[in-house]
């Protein structure tokens, strides 16, 4: 076999091997799944169901929590902001959120943590029951489940809520009454939950 015979062959032989070394070197250096070599070689994909998701609360925005409503039984909505992250070779559909000592109630709109390089998600989601007082600050765990009913974890967080004023919920005037949302009496301004974006009384806000 002639030198250029020989480059013919071995030149493109030696361009794949590189390509693949490049891509495994870089799959390692960075932790990512090498879906595509998988499917190149007809290889399965690990199942997502033992994934482990990394979840990083951001600070800013800071969490937030407040008060609402599900037809007349109230509910504690919150909202975060999150980086997460996994290296699963199958994405993560993230189907429900808690915080820990609550159950989830309302409605949870699912979304997808496809790997390691997701933009950071906002995360609005209810509970009961109502396990914070007036303007205090809340701390607790959030718990993100996914398909596989597995449980992700975060370090604790804490929310804080801010004053919602009377007329954004009908009460312009000291001494005016409007109907509490959920027992339906009378409500004056200084019955007013400092933090629900309904009207409604202290004492109904639990």
């Amino acid at each position: 076999m002639t030198g250029k015979e020989w480059l013919a062959v071995a030149g493109p032989a030696v361009a794949i091997a590189g390509w693949f070394g490049a891509t495994i070197v870089r799959s390692w250096l960075e932790g990512t799944p090498l879906n595509g070599l998988r499917r190149f070689f007809g290889m399965r994909s690990k199942p997502g169901k033992d994934a482990k998701l990394s979840v990083i609360v951001l600070t800013a925005p800071e969490p937030k929590w407040h008060v609402g409503a599900m037809g007349k039984e109230p509910m504690l909505c919150l909202t975060i902001l999150a980086n997460l992250a996994h290296k699963s070779d199958i994405p993560l559909r993230i189907v429900q959120a808690y915080l820990r000592g609550t159950k989830p109630v309302g409605v949870f709109m699912p979304f997808i943590v496809a790997g390691p390089y997701d933009e950071p998600s906002i995360i609005h989601f209810s509970v009961r029951p109502i396990i914070v007082e007036g303007l205090a600050k809340l701390t607790r765990k959030v718990v993100l489940v996914d398909q596989f009913g597995n449980e992700h974890v975060t370090k604790p967080v804490t929310f804080s809520t801010v004053h919602v004023e009377p007329w954004r919920r009908g009460l312009t005037e000291e001494g005016q009454t409007i109907k509490c949302h959920i027992c339906d009496k009378p409500i004056s301004m200084m019955d007013l939950h400092e933090s629900a974006a309904i009207p409604a009384h202290k004492s109904c806000v639990r």
